[in-house]
Formats: structure tokens, sequence, C-alpha cells
């Protein structure tokens, strides 16, 4: 949550800044010829960039949750057939189980300033 809160007022400061520095309300060209023009244009990537980090967070991290729980039920609920299914499904539970194990990693030793809800901390790993 503090995450968001960070990027949101720093896309408003580049954005504000860059407004400033271009005056775009008293003249309506847009030169790149002075230094005005080149941190206007930076602070507009920059808000873009910004933005977009937020966004494809709070898309992608739900997704990664969602993704755990199910392959994670699917590995335990599953009975190997064969020693190469085994061999298999373990590689599965490592692979799970280290996402997991770092999500919580993160969790707590960022709290809010990441974009993990805190209720990964009540996941359990895959045994």
């Amino acid at each position: 949550m503090y995450l968001w809160i960070l990027f949101v007022a720093l896309t408003i400061i580049s954005v504000l800044l860059g407004i400033k520095q271009h005056k775009i309300f008293v003249s309506n060209e847009w030169s790149m010829s002075d230094w005005r023009g080149v941190t206007s244009a930076i602070s507009g990537i920059l808000a873009a960039f910004l933005l977009t980090i937020c966004i494809v967070y709070t898309i992608q991290v739900p997704g990664q949750i969602n993704n755990f729980n199910a392959q994670s039920e699917y590995v335990e609920t599953y009975i190997p057939k064969n020693d190469v299914e085994n061999a298999a499904l373990t590689n599965k539970k490592i692979e799970l189980n280290d996402w997991l194990y770092n999500v919580k990693y993160w969790n707590a030793h960022f709290g809010n300033w990441q974009f993990y809800p805190n209720s990964v901390q009540n996941m359990e790993p895959i045994n």
C-alpha cells in the first residue's frame, strides 16, 4: 500500500514539475530547444513509467498467488505413477515453495512497501 502512495506521489510530482518547467498553461508551443523542454519530457516519461509499474504489479500479484494456490492443490493431491513423475512433482514442489519463501521474505522485511498482501504470510508451503 505504501508503495502505491509513493508511486502516485512521485508521478504527481513529476507531472507538476513538467508543467511548471515547461509552462504548458502559459504557452502552447512544445520546444525541446531549452532545458525546460527536456525536463518536461523526462517528467512525462517518468510519470508513465511509474504508472505502468503500478498497474502491472497490481494485475500480476493476485495472478501469482492464485497460480500458487491452484498448483499447490494439484501437486498435493496428485499421486505419481513412476519415478519420473515423482521427480517432476518434487521439482515443482521446490519451485513453488521457493516462490512462496521469497514472497514471505519480501513481505516480512518490507511490509507495506511492496505489492504482496499480508495474507501471504498465512500461506503454507507444500509438503
